[in-house]
């Protein structure tokens, strides 16, 4: 019994040991970062979501369109967020709101019903958008385009 007494103790304190060594001294020793330290791809994973970080948006009123073909029972309403790529465009893009809305309206009133409630048409019409926008636009470009709001109805 006093074997153990004494015994115990000592083989928790090498076991602490051991453990203390391999996974602070082994990692050490081989040059890899300690493993409460983030790897070198989660460093970059980090410094990429960072440079993808949303620009200054600038947002449209809502907008209200009849749904193409469906004689005027069917409308569609959406809220639009722009995000701005450029010093200049902040500036000039307020300026030309009603210019780009207008161009907005005419896209979204040609779109029919199944261009408008299909997955992907939400991701062309977005395509659609920006393109005409950054076509009309100077002192830089969209860089993206969010919807806020998003009805047919």
């Amino acid at each position: 019994m006093k074997i153990v007494k004494i015994a115990l103790p000592i083989v928790i304190q090498a076991a602490v040991a051991w453990a203390a060594i391999v996974y602070v001294g082994g990692p050490m020793m081989r040059g890899e970062p300690m493993p409460w330290e983030p790897s070198a791809e989660e460093v970059a994973a980090a410094e990429e979501a960072e440079e993808k970080s949303v620009g200054p948006l600038l947002p449209m009123e809502s907008i209200l369109v009849n749904v193409a073909e469906t004689k005027g029972r069917r409308f569609f309403k959406t809220s639009i967020s722009l995000e701005l790529d450029g010093k200049d465009l902040e500036k000039s893009a307020p300026e030309a709101m009603p210019m780009l809305r207008g161009h907005v309206i005419d896209i979204l009133s040609s779109k029919t019903l199944d261009e408008l409630v299909t997955p992907s048409s939400r991701d062309s019409l977005k395509s659609e958008i920006l393109e005409t926008l950054n076509a009309e636009i100077s002192g830089g470009e969209f860089s993206d385009l969010f919807f806020t709001e998003f009805l047919v109805q």
